[in-house]
């Protein structure tokens, strides 16, 4: 009992030491509260290091920055919770520390496009001690998820009206649920490893995962609750928590990029050595790298020129901290002597093999407001015209590393630029090749824009939404022109016209955000060419309630640049305004294309 009082004390202290935070839609009607568990159900989180053969889908914010999957069925589970009738408040519960899931419930936020009054999260410090005292077999005590308290503190960060009567818990344990109660409890078979590493079990637990939801959205349009825990049956037979970390299935034991050992300016993998400028891997098994502890900020840039010494494969890219090689997660982007870029463990053949002898740069460039160039070189010549990767800066961490990794028997040297530069030929024809991924100084001036322009509205805004856009045609071209794809006053925008500035967009009344792509009406078409090369589940589509909005051009009248301007209208766009004079005014009326109460609102 002086747990649990203590347990609530701390909640309400912590929750009056939020800062204020406006809802962004305060609504007097009741909404019931869906809790999932976070941890062994939405995602699995491996206390035993990568699991062989899968793609993990990031690293927690321990220390030891362990690896975390996603269950197959998530992000449809959460959309299907977010877009129910009624809506519902969807959080998810875990016992780790504020700490330790941050990074994962950011990752769930980011793959579902989900802000976090869509998703909030309750940690430990939201937990009780199990009321009948049960311990883990380390000791740790249980802990179980209070409902009307998270009901409580949903409606002091969240400003909104909670639905305690309809409210339901989504558990993977049921002695996780306190017994009053268990009739507002839905139990699923948890996530496990086994799951992850055989593609058929995480079918299966994804369809258990989509039931739930139908539980779920059944539960709260009933008239009323059920008075006994609801159970999800599975077909998967179920290893206890203690056996899979006795047993787990193959992984591979490395150590997280946090962990690697120093080596004079380098971090280190298991069976990597660093002395000086040069990089060996002497170990025994599959790749391993290291990182360079130097840090890439925001706003600079950085060539690293490293030779290939020995070995047959070596990838060289940038990285996060946590990553463990280059180019196979989420963090970290590279290009191998394969002849392949990598990234997201997602392998594109990308300009020319490389190996022993060659000299390979890799480039970094941040300078550019919202975006983050990568390109690289092999022996002074640039591989593809096209950068390897254009992406938007709110993707990546605020530092980012070089870093090289291989198999074992490589040997790298990194070199200095006066180094590099007597080894390549042709290292000024880079550096004007690659100007037009950054702004420099002698670049032209942009004329003033005449042509009207086009903002795209999308429902949504996926990470691979940006990816496509700024690896299509339209952006190389755009950029050889020194246009800034992604400026900060456009907040996330992506703009594709030269000579567009925030004053244009700001008189056509419209407020930027993610969602939206500006560009001229004849390169329209191109846009939809570059998302159609995303899969179907996740290619976003026009918003049909707003599908496109017109911006006038430089030279329009409508701008009303002059007050003294002539009866001569011929330089405004008659498909896009009617024209009407009416007393002492003179009325300029849009067409149905724009609407005022949607361009004005957040999409």
């Amino acid at each position: 009992q002086r747990w649990g009082e203590s347990n609530k004390l701390a909640r309400s202290i912590r929750s009056s030491r939020q800062p204020e935070r406006a809802s962004p839609t305060l609504n007097s009607e009741p909404r019931p509260l869906v809790v999932v568990d976070l941890n062994d159900l939405l995602v699995y989180r491996s206390e035993v290091g990568l699991l062989q053969g899968v793609r993990c889908s990031g690293y927690d914010g321990t220390k030891a920055q362990r690896p975390f999957y996603l269950n197959p069925g998530t992000l449809d589970f959460l959309q299907a919770l977010r877009s129910r009738t009624p809506p519902c408040i969807i959080a998810v519960a875990t016992s780790m520390f504020r700490r330790t899931c941050q990074p994962i419930v950011d990752r769930l936020r980011q793959e579902a496009q989900l802000d976090e009054f869509d998703l909030q999260c309750f940690s430990r410090d939201s937990m009780l001690q199990h009321e009948d005292n049960m311990t883990l077999a380390d000791g740790r005590p249980v802990m179980q998820r209070d409902l009307d308290g998270f009901c409580d503190e949903c409606a002091k960060l969240g400003d909104v009206v909670v639905d305690k009567d309809k409210s339901l818990l989504v558990v993977s344990d049921h002695a996780t649920v306190r017994r009053d109660q268990s009739h507002r409890a839905v139990v699923v078979a948890p996530f496990m490893a086994d799951d992850v590493v055989d593609a058929r079990r995480g079918s299966l637990a994804a369809l258990e995962l989509g039931e739930a939801g139908c539980t779920v959205r059944d539960t709260i349009a009933g008239l009323a609750l059920p008075d006994c825990i609801q159970q999800v049956p599975t077909k998967r037979t179920i290893r206890a928590k203690e056996e899979q970390h006795c047993d787990p299935p193959p992984v591979l034991h490395t150590a997280s990029g946090a962990e690697w050992k120093r080596h004079g300016q380098w971090a280190c993998g298991d069976g990597v050595e660093a002395e000086g400028s040069i990089v060996t891997h002497n170990g025994r098994g599959g790749w391993a790298g290291a990182r360079h502890l130097h840090p890439i900020a925001r706003g600079e840039r950085r060539e690293a020129w490293v030779q290939i010494r020995s070995g047959a494969l070596v990838r060289i890219g940038w990285a996060a901290r946590a990553a463990r090689e280059v180019g196979v997660d989420h963090l970290g982007y590279g290009y191998g002597g394969t002849g392949k870029k990598s990234h997201d463990a997602r392998f594109e053949s990308y300009g020319r093999r490389f190996g022993v002898g060659d000299v390979v740069c890799a480039v970094l460039d941040r300078q550019e407001s919202g975006l983050a160039v990568i390109d690289f070189t092999v022996n002074g010549e640039r591989v593809e015209d096209k950068p390897a990767f254009i992406i938007s800066e709110h993707q990546l961490p605020p530092e980012y590393f070089f870093a090289v990794c291989g198999k074992p028997g490589f040997v790298i040297e990194l070199l200095d630029t006066a180094e590099a530069a007597k080894s390549v030929i042709g290292t000024r024809s880079f550096h004007e090749s690659i100007r037009c991924a950054q702004q420099v100084p002698n670049t032209p001036q942009q004329a003033p824009r005449s042509q009207t322009a086009l903002v795209l509205t999308f429902n949504r805004h996926p990470r691979e939404f940006d990816e496509a856009l700024l690896n299509s045609d339209l952006s190389k071209r755009v950029l050889d022109q020194a246009v800034d794809i992604m400026p900060e006053w456009a907040n996330g925008a992506k703009v594709f016209v030269p000579g567009l500035t925030a004053s244009d967009v700001d008189e056509a009344r419209i407020e930027p955000c993610p969602r939206h792509v500006i560009v001229n009406p004849d390169d329209e078409e191109l846009v939809y060419v570059a998302l159609a090369k995303l899969p179907c589940k996740i290619r976003p589509r026009l918003k049909p309630s707003v599908p496109k909005v017109a911006i006038p051009g430089s030279g329009d009248v409508s701008r009303f640049a002059d007050s003294t301007c002539t009866e001569d209208t011929g330089s405004l766009d008659s498909e896009n305004f009617e024209i009407s004079v009416q007393g002492t005014f003179i009325h300029a009326r849009g067409r149905p294309v724009i609407r005022p109460r949607s361009v004005q609102s957040w999409p």
